[in-house]
């Protein structure tokens, strides 16, 4: 199998199209993670893998993101029985471009942890561009 071959298949969106691309690429990684792993090559592209982390988690970090309001707003109403001088109401969308903007930071913050635990192992095969791309597809 070539290296194109094994690159999967939401690197090949052009020829796959979108939607086909993106749920054979889930497919596999579900059905056959190890097997996906394994055959990903370690040098490649790292932002089809970060395109695809987004679209597996934006839907539910803007859910949360809505929800995280929601519950503020509950909190705050329990604790005011009425309005403060200089208290400030958190408009609904800071909580739903939050959500994905802390998660994104986490995700790069975390990778760069497990990346320097993999170099001190040896086990760093990709380099930076490899473990970016695992955890991409790993999400």
């Amino acid at each position: 199998m070539t290296e194109e071959q094994a690159a999967p298949s939401w690197e090949r969106l052009k020829e796959l199209g979108p939607l086909t691309a993106f749920f054979r690429t889930a497919w596999n990684v579900i059905a056959g993670p190890v097997r996906f792993f394994e055959a990903l090559p370690a040098r490649g592209p790292v932002i089809p893998a970060i395109l695809f982390w987004a679209l597996t988690t934006l839907p539910p970090m803007v859910f949360s993101g809505i929800q995280a309001n929601s519950f503020l707003k509950e909190v705050f109403s329990m604790t005011m029985t009425a309005p403060r001088p200089g208290y400030l109401e958190i408009p609904w969308w800071v909580f739903t471009v939050a959500a994905p903007l802390l998660q994104f930071t986490c995700l790069l913050g975390g990778l760069a942890v497990v990346h320097m635990l993999l170099q001190m192992m040896g086990y760093d095969r990709g380099g930076w561009s490899g473990t970016y791309r695992a955890a991409g597809y790993a999400s």
